[in-house]
């Protein structure tokens, strides 16, 4: 906290503070308590009294968690008598509480009555008060972990659609409980029976289950997406989740997602009377949603010291490594929201400027790491960086979760492999907030594409591959479509997330399906002819000498790739194709088709080099960036040279210069020190 803050007299706190408001003893770690009081009236103001308690005493409690939703304060409540604004979200919460949860606590399965005192941080504490908001978030922790329980309020349920979610997922749970009673055995699949509607599906796409439909919008509401929503889920020692009139225990969603994890990972068959298309869905976890329950469980684990969660840089503030996509009102919160998870000397002052907290928090993360690995998240890419005043070496925390970008898979490439040979220092250290590295230019940008959709990236695929006819192929040898196949997925297993082990035929063939554009399937045959393929008996003889080489084939791959490549030749109408589409999805599970539109969405650009390489980068980069390798970042950067410095662009992947290349190709007197502002 600021020094001009801490020196501010007791007065003239007293002058900003609301009248409800009285002071709070910070060495007593005090807080203040909200009273919900009763009426017989279902539809009248909520009226609610303050309490000041200290947290070394025994007082029960319940903590409250919520999406603050809009900012206006429109509703009315009572406060210690006095009529006051808050949040829309903030009055129903209080509002269901005061008429339906007090009285619920033996419908829920709670052996004690639930407590008539709560904490919401929106009146609990002074929003007013910069000082005493800044230290209140201290005890965040403490506050949730010594909590009786914790409600998360998911608001109104206004179709019904989240109810129905929370119903089923309740049942399931029941059945796995009573299947682990009854017979603890690995059949787990068969109490389905007895519920065909939740297994029931019609053929066509988007799948038409109603239930799974629910289930999957009930993991994909903002509110999974709220930093301080992950801090008090993980530190709740009895979590419920409440929507409308119904409420599920964080213990039964945990059962259901483990459930899940079975078909997920293959560990049993497909039972025979489950439907196909539906099973391969569930198998996806981003489709269904249940990565967002995996992150809760994880920092469960690491918080409460489980062995099951060994990484112990999610206790550190590597987590806004994994915690990039959720959101806080305060862009401050990116930052303060993660502190009751890990351990950090960072101290919540909400008087600092945006600029200095993030420079802060990202110098230290560097240190941290001991890599130039996040800068990943950092650069102009098409995120506003001026917005807080950020260099472009520091990540924007706030804007990266506000958008749709994401990172680029942090797997094991090598771009770096060999350069600790040549410095004889530290690969980086940071000044006055420059960051110095050390590095060198591999290549120079010589044109970059502009944005595709999918008629025009199935135009430059054709006009990239045709060059192969003359004998150009890619500077590495390779076809140029394989070239960029290779690029998009960026040599990385688009269902295992790992680098490509072996020639990946069947990713290859969905690329191949998925880059025609969708309103010329009827013409599907002619248009694999234009990026030289032959339909029909002739295409594996083209798919291997424009594409990828299919020596060592096993020949059940093989068949499926004869039977498919044959059935173009037969498509007449968009059901022969969505025939098609669904034979291979039923056949071969892989997400490529999710993982594309994901690479799409990151907004990146393909580019090419001066010596023929092809990249793909962030959005921003221009003719005449630079592509430089730096020692302890283990991708290439887009750097811009500005006067004596340079600007980071972002990072980006580049075909033949993933796995030191580069480095072998250069001398000591080649090592330059990069001043990236």
């Amino acid at each position: 906290m600021g020094s001009e803050i801490d020196l501010c007299t007791e007065a003239a706190l007293d002058k900003k503070r609301p009248s409800h408001y009285g002071p709070i003893d910070r060495s007593r770690s005090e807080i203040r308590l909200l009273e919900i009081l009763p009426s017989r009236n279902k539809n009248s103001i909520v009226s609610c009294s303050l309490k000041t308690v200290s947290l070394n005493d025994d007082t029960e409690y319940v903590a409250l968690s919520y999406v603050w939703g809009t900012p206006e304060k429109t509703h009315d409540i009572f406060l210690n008598g006095t009529k006051t604004l808050v949040t829309r979200s903030l009055a129903l919460m209080l509002l269901h509480i005061r008429n339906s949860v007090l009285a619920a606590s033996e419908s829920w399965g709670v052996s004690e009555r639930i407590p008539s005192l709560f904490w919401a941080d929106a009146v609990c504490i002074n929003q007013e008060d910069e000082t005493e908001k800044s230290h209140q978030v201290t005890l965040m922790r403490t506050i949730y972990q010594n909590a009786f329980m914790v409600i998360s309020w998911m608001g109104p349920d206004d179709d019904g659609l989240i109810s129905l979610a929370i119903k089923w997922l309740s049942l399931i749970a029941s059945e796995l409980r009573k299947k682990l009673r009854r017979k603890p055995d690995n059949d787990v699949f068969s109490w389905m029976r007895e519920y065909p509607d939740i297994f029931r599906t019609g053929d066509g796409y988007p799948l038409d289950n109603q239930i799974w439909n629910a289930i999957h919008d009930f993991l994909h509401l903002p509110y999974w997406r709220r930093i301080w929503i992950l801090q008090e889920m993980v530190l709740a020692r009895d979590l419920w989740m409440v929507i409308g009139d119904v409420c599920i225990n964080y213990d039964s969603l945990i059962m259901v997602w483990r459930w899940s994890e079975i078909i997920r990972h293959h560990r049993m068959g497909k039972p025979s009377f489950f439907p196909a298309p539906l099973w391969n869905r569930l198998a996806l976890p981003r489709w269904v949603g249940w990565e967002v329950l995996q992150t809760v469980f994880g920092y469960r684990g690491v918080v409460s010291g489980n062995p099951e969660n060994p990484d112990a840089n999610a206790r550190k503030l590597s987590a806004l490594l994994y915690t990039q996509s959720y959101r806080a009102t305060n862009p401050r919160d990116k930052i303060y929201g993660l502190l009751g998870l890990i351990e950090s000397d960072i101290t919540p002052d909400y008087s600092k400027p945006v600029a200095d907290l993030y420079s802060e928090a990202a110098e230290k993360l560097l240190k941290e790491v001991g890599s130039l690995e996040p800068l990943n998240l950092a650069g102009i890419h098409n995120i506003d960086t001026t917005a807080f005043g950020l260099p472009s070496w520091v990540p924007n925390w706030h804007d990266i979760s506000m958008g749709d970008r994401k990172t680029m898979p942090p797997q094991p490439y090598r771009a770096d492999d060999g350069i600790k040979d040549f410095l004889s220092g530290d690969a980086f250290e940071v000044i006055d907030r420059t960051l110095h590295a050390y590095g060198f230019v591999c290549e120079s940008v010589d044109r970059v594409e502009p944005d595709f959709d999918n008629r025009a990236f199935f135009q430059f695929c054709c006009d990239y591959a045709s060059r192969d006819v003359g004998g150009d192929v890619y500077i590495t040898g390779i076809p140029r479509l394989q070239a960029i196949f290779r690029t998009v997925c960026m040599d990385v297993d688009p269902k295992s997330m790992a680098r490509f082990s072996r020639t990946p035929h069947r990713f290859a063939f969905e690329f191949i399906r998925d880059i025609i554009p969708e309103d010329e399937i009827l013409n599907g045959a002619a248009l694999l002819r234009r990026l030289g393929f032959h339909p029909g008996e002739e295409f594996l003889e083209s798919y291997r000498r424009r594409f990828y080489d299919t020596a060592g084939v096993d020949e059940g791959e093989l068949r499926l790739l004869m039977e498919v490549s044959l059935r173009f030749d037969k498509i007449h109408g968009p059901y022969d194709f969505l025939r098609l589409w669904l034979h291979v999805k039923q056949s071969v599970l892989s997400d490529f088709t999710v993982y594309a539109q994901i690479i799409r969405a990151l907004c990146h650009r393909f580019f090419h080099t001066a010596n023929g390489y092809l990249g793909l980068g962030p959005p921003a980069t221009l003719p005449g960036d630079l592509v430089c390798v730096l020692g302890g970042c283990t991708m290439p950067l887009v750097l811009r040279r500005v006067d004596s410095h340079y600007l980071l662009v972002g990072q980006c992947h580049v075909l033949g210069l993933m796995d030191g290349e580069g480095v072998r190709q250069i001398g000591r007197d080649e090592i330059v020190e990069f001043r990236i502002v």
